[in-house]
């Protein structure tokens, strides 16, 4: 995906802090790849504990990479 590829040069802003940098590198994610992990259909997302899951496995994949 373009966008994550893109995100990397936040972290060449020496301006921004490291929370800073990481802060709007997760919300750019949250807004790009996790509507993407929604619709693709990869999981089921009939019920608001169905994204709630998705969501839980976006946090902790994020967490761990």
């Amino acid at each position: 995906m373009t966008i994550v590829s893109a995100t990397s040069v936040l972290y060449n802003i020496e301006t921004w802090s490291l929370v800073k940098q990481s802060l709007i590198h997760f919300l750019i994610m949250l807004v790009t790849v996790f509507p993407c992990l929604v619709f693709s259909n990869w999981f089921p997302n009939n019920t608001t504990q169905d994204l709630l899951k998705i969501l839980e496995i976006f946090l902790v994949s994020g967490i761990i990479l």
